[in-house]
Formats: structure tokens, C-alpha cells, sequence
């Protein structure tokens, strides 16, 4: 699966909506407002988990973290159509609060707020995975990089997610992106080396122009499709310059650290790759050249080419993977 969904928004019209037991709110509260004017807000966890809540423009919005609704966790994204079938069951329990509109409305459109299909979409967090064994050195590399004027870069310890390293990059409301490990984001319920982006896009920005040029228009969750799903995440992963080449975001010299080297061996690796790289002569014992060349292996670099060693790292879309090149990456392999 090469992309897959996590929290949706979506609404639909209702005509009437339970207080029993609902959490009410009235936002914007202050004490010029007269009581007629205003617009409480009425919210009901959903059993399976989310919300529901109504109030606003006679529709009931609705938001869940699909794999979570349908599994308890959220390692794992869900492919479209997985995702649809729960969708439906979000939509199923959110009726048990309300009562959907069916018919005309005063300006003549035909709506059928109990046909799940027909919900507008509002949010979709949309997912890729990938393995990186080195995501603090790769955000070393990619928080600085060059980016359209107008996109905010962050980078920080999410406290609502564990503590899991983040690096967001998008706008203030209608798009963003973020990489952040997912090891941690889920107290080790992922594999370590599991690097999540994800794409949290609202509807403003699924029926504006930059979307619609690359495919058709997400309005209803009818037309959710992957092909539509994968060209809009790569197109943001792009935006944010997250698949940006990058010099030593594999971080083998900080996988070298990790191996607890002596000083001596890091020096001399050092001194060794350097030897090659530049065309000096490598005066060492057969049996150093061994130790030094296993220890090239164990950080990811080939001892067979380190005449072109230059290390240079970037997130592969296709493979999912943090792909590493040694000398210019932009040379293919030829045989």
C-alpha cells in the first residue's frame, strides 16, 4: 500500500440531534452577547471512537482516526476502501444522535443525509510510511532546506504524541505535512526506524486549484480513489521539499558513534575513507583494511566504491525507504 488514510472529517445534513448525554459549548462566549444570539455547540464521542457534533449551518461533523475506529491503535493507515466500509460505521453510530435530512432543501437540491457516500468531505489525513533507521539526522537535513515563501517549518517533541521527534511544514490552515518517527509517536507499538508523513488537507484546499489541476475534486467521500489520494500526498510531500537530496541524512557517522568505536577506530575510518576518497595512498596492515572495511559495511557505506564516497541521503516515494548514495546521487548505475 503505498498510501493510505488516517483521520477524516466529513459532514451531513441533519434535522434534529440529541442532547442526552452531549457535551455543550458555547463558543466566542462574552458577556455583550444577548442569549438569542447564540450558537451553542452540541458533541457526543462516538462509541467506537471520535466525535460527532452539531450546531452550525444544519449539519451534523463528524472526525475519527479511521484505524484506530477499527483496529484500537493507529500503526497501520488504511487503504481506501477499508477505509470506506468504516467510514460507513462511523457514519452508522453518528446516526444514533441525529436524525438526517432526506429531501429538498429551500433552494431546491436534492440531499440524503443518510446515504454515507454523499457526506462532504471536510479533513483527510492522508498517509505514506517509510523505514529510516537515522530520523534525527535526516530532520538535521531537511529543517533548514530552501521552501516557497509563506510556509511555516517547525520542528519539535510533539507532548501530545509520546515525545515523538516532528518536523512540520505547511500552511496556517488549509494544508500541511509532517515526518515524525512513529516508534515513538506510538510508545513502541511500531517498529523502530518507522518514519510517518502525513498530509492533513481540508476542503478548502481539495477543491482549489492546485488539487484540481493534478485530479478530479474531492467533495464527497464518493470519490475518494487511490490514484486521487496518492497524486495529492506526493504533491504536498513535494511541496514541503521533503524528498529533497540531502548530504549524510543517513547519519553514518552518527551510526558510526552508535557502534561505541574506540576514539582510535573512528579517527582512523575516518582517515581511511578520506584516503580513498581523495586518492592518497592507504598505508595500513592487511588486517586494518579488514576491520576498516567491516566497519564501513556496518554504517551502510561500500568499500568496493569509496573512491566515489560522498554520502548523500534522500526519503524515496516509490520504495519507502531513506535511500542512501554513495557519490552523485543524480548518476544512475549503468551496467
Amino acid at each position: 500500500m503505498a498510501v493510505g488514510l488516517d483521520t477524516v472529517g466529513f459532514t451531513f445534513p441533519v434535522s434534529e440531534f440529541s442532547l442526552e448525554g452531549a457535551r455543550v459549548t458555547i463558543p466566542n462566549y462574552s458577556g455583550d452577547i444577548e442569549p438569542a444570539d447564540l450558537s451553542p455547540k452540541v458533541s457526543h464521542r462516538l462509541p467506537s471512537g471520535g466525535f460527532v457534533s452539531f450546531g452550525v449551518g444544519g449539519v451534523a461533523w463528524c472526525e475519527a482516526s479511521l484505524p484506530k475506529f477499527a483496529t484500537g491503535d493507529n500503526v497501520n493507515a488504511l487503504e481506501v476502501s477499508h477505509a470506506l466500509s468504516v467510514l460507513a460505521e462511523v457514519h452508522k453510530e453518528a446516526l444514533e444522535f441525529c436524525t438526517p435530512t432526506v429531501g429538498t432543501t429551500p433552494d431546491g437540491a436534492q440531499v440524503d443525509g443518510s446515504r454515507f457516500l454523499d457526506s462532504s468531505i471536510k479533513r483527510l489525513d492522508v498517509v505514506r510510511d517509510f523505514q529510516c533507521h537515522s530520523i534525527r539526522a535526516l530532520f538535521d537535513a531537511l529543517q533548514p532546506l530552501h521552501r516557497r515563501k509563506g510556509l511555516i517549518v517547525r520542528r519539535f517533541l510533539d507532548p501530545e504524541a509520546c515525545g515523538a521527534e516532528t518536523l512540520r511544514v505547511g500552511t496556517k490552515s488549509s494544508w500541511s505535512c509532517v515526518l515524525y518517527d512513529k516508534h515513538a509517536e506510538t510508545g513502541g507499538l511500531a517498529s523502530r526506524g518507522h518514519l510517518r508523513f502525513e498530509t492533513r488537507l481540508r476542503s478548502a484546499f481539495l477543491t482549489g486549484k492546485t488539487a484540481t489541476a493534478l485530479a478530479p475534486p474531492l467533495v464527497a467521500l464518493e470519490d475518494l480513489t487511490p490514484s486521487t489520494l496518492a497524486a495529492l500526498a506526493y504533491d504536498r510531500f513535494t511541496a514541503a521539499n521533503f524528498g529533497a537530496v540531502v548530504n549524510d541524512a543517513d547519519g553514518f557517522l552518527e551510526r558510526l558513534e552508535a557502534l561505541g568505536v574506540s576514539d582510535a577506530d573512528y579517527t582512523g575510518l575516518i582517515g581511511y575513507l578520506s584516503c580513498v576518497r581523495n586518492g592518497y595512498p592507504v598505508r595500513m596492515s592487511e588486517n586494518t583494511l579488514r576491520k576498516y572495511r567491516r566497519l564501513a559495511r556496518l554504517v551502510g557505506i561500500d568499500p568496493h566504491h569509496l573512491e566515489d564516497l560522498d554520502v548523500s541521503s534522500r526519503l524515496d516515494w516509490d520504495s519507502g525507504t531513506l535511500a542512501t548514495h554513495v557519490g552523485d546521487p543524480r548518476v544512475e548505475d549503468c551496467d
